[in-house]
């Protein structure tokens, strides 16, 4: 969980609202987001219950950073994208 709130600190507003979209499938902030650190390759992301699932793998900030940037580099084809 330091790993996300680093990431959040330190993040541009672009990325931000990449992670929103990645972990909400809108840019709208909710209040009832949730996280989850489970036994995952990369971060994934239940959209319909809000949920951002994490790796629990992660030995350094680095490569947590590289992965969850993968996979919100993918929202642009989301809900809000269409």
């Amino acid at each position: 969980m330091s790993f996300l709130r680093r990431f959040i600190e330190n993040g541009t507003s672009d990325i931000l609202k990449s992670l929103l979209t990645f972990w909400t499938g809108w840019v709208v902030v909710c209040s009832n987001l949730e996280v989850e650190v489970v036994d995952c390759s990369l971060p994934q992301s239940s959209t319909c219950v809000l949920t951002l699932k994490l790796s629990k793998n992660h030995k350094n900030y680095e490569d947590f950073h590289q992965d969850l940037m993968a996979s919100i580099s993918s929202a642009y084809s989301g809900f809000g994208q269409i």
